[in-house]
């Protein structure tokens, strides 16, 4: 019995890695995906496929990463980091490409609305490649007045007096179209002292997403949803993004996180951080009142390497305290983008949202229905990610497909369908030279 089961186990990993290997080499876009944060630093091996399809292929993560908020605090660290988690998954899967596209969250992030207007000669019907060029022409006004931008994001859409809504009235004539669009902006100089450490790794950076945007991606499902806010809980600060009807509202960005759980922990026990943060992770709860009184825990006995008993209830008033600090602070953020009559819920996310008795402690604070929230299944996605703390990391990929499928439509927008069928055919034929040759 206990043979056919290992018998079983096997078989199904051969099978998988056959799988694999026949994902790798088929037809598609290769997509390096690196999720910067400063408690751990995460990477992504994806392939779109020709009609969109997702195949997530591998995946890699690395601790102790040399990088704080959105800056690199220790150069040789996070070149380590880095060719831990980008480096593995390049020789485990045979790229050659050292392109990543990276999600981040820093306080110097910032964000403003933008509205733009395109007139239509003749009622003249509103295509996709008539929407990307006025996204495009405002992209470009708006790079002329402020340092860099990261991520445009439309948010709206309007046709004369006859439409109004979150997707653009494609095939609908009119004389005047309107789109709302969020512009993510930050300084130049912050990211390119990312891009020269990487540089350094001999990698480069093909596009910049925010990592709250990224979050909220893969938790929110599409629809009108009336007032939500996805709370991101990174290292050292928390994005807070606000929708409303499936329209980004606000977008801020928290100092806190954590990092402070633990710095906070550690003065404590009188011990260091990595030891803080094994207890918070094992033993960690925000709601003490749901501890006995007597509960202790012996942290040598529980492998922490330190002879010391302590209090479970203290350990989860430590971490109450700080976690209503943040929650105050998030609640004054989520009010500057809806009236709080308006909110209907509140979803944590992140790596700080697996702190025990946090999502009830927010409900007490913020006086709204909260959860937690995991990333979404992504169409055609092989591998699972449930876990928070990847939240970003899957949102950045669905953002990612979106932007190249979009590109694809443009493409083969004015070809005749023997040249599609031939592009298609070139595609199968050249997905190796092209993957030789260093094309993502």
């Amino acid at each position: 019995s206990q043979a056919m089961k290992r018998r079983a186990v096997i078989d199904f990993e051969g099978a998988y890695q056959r799988w694999k290997g026949g994902a790798r080499r088929g037809v598609g876009d290769n997509l390096l995906i690196l999720d910067l944060g400063q408690k751990c630093m995460k990477a992504l091996h994806a392939k779109i496929g020709p009609s969109g399809e997702v195949l997530v292929l591998d995946y890699a993560s690395a601790p102790d990463t040399g990088f704080s908020d959105g800056a690199v605090t220790d150069p040789a660290r996070f070149s380590a980091s880095v060719e831990r988690v980008v480096g593995e998954l390049r020789k485990r899967n045979g790229l050659r490409s050292k392109k990543v596209d990276i999600s981040l969250s820093a306080p110097f992030i910032s964000y403003f609305n933008h509205f733009t207007t395109v007139r239509l000669p003749a009622r003249r019907r509103v295509t996709q490649r008539l929407v990307d060029n006025a996204i495009k022409t405002a992209r470009e006004e708006i790079s002329s007045l402020v340092e860099h931008v990261m991520q445009v994001v439309p948010v709206r859409y309007s046709l004369d007096s006859i439409y109004s809504g979150n997707e653009p009235p494609l095939g609908m004539r009119g004389e005047q179209l309107g789109i709302e669009i969020v512009f993510v902006t930050a300084p130049k100089s912050a990211l390119e002292q990312v891009e020269k450490s990487l540089k350094e790794s001999g990698y480069t950076v093909n596009s910049w997403w925010h990592a709250g945007l990224s979050a909220a991606e893969s938790i929110l499902p599409g629809g009108s949803e009336a007032g939500v806010a996805v709370i991101d809980v990174g290292g050292n600060s928390t994005d807070v993004a606000v929708y409303a009807h499936g329209r980004l509202l606000h977008l801020g960005v928290v100092s806190g996180g954590g990092h402070d759980f633990d710095s906070d922990l550690a003065i404590f026990l009188n011990e260091s951080m990595a030891v803080a943060e094994e207890v918070k992770h094992n033993f960690g709860c925000a709601l003490p009142q749901v501890i006995r009184y007597n509960e202790v825990i012996d942290l040598k006995e529980r492998g922490l390497g330190v002879e010391k008993l302590v209090s479970a209830r203290e350990i989860a008033t430590v971490l109450r305290d700080r976690a209503q600090d943040l929650l105050y602070v998030v609640q004054q953020e989520i009010s500057k983008g809806i009236a709080p009559e308006l909110l209907s819920r509140v979803v944590l996310t992140g790596g700080g949202a697996r702190l025990a008795g946090l999502a009830e402690l927010a409900e007490m604070v913020i006086d709204k229905k909260v959860e937690v929230g995991h990333p979404r299944a992504v169409n055609g996605t092989r591998m699972g990610f449930s876990d928070p703390g990847c939240a970003a990391l899957v949102g950045t990929l669905k953002l990612l497909r979106r932007r190249l499928l979009a590109k694809r439509r443009i493409e083969t927008a004015g070809m005749t369908a023997f040249e599609r069928i031939s592009a298609w055919f070139g595609a199968l034929v050249g997905s190796s030279v092209a993957e030789r040759r260093e094309v993502v």
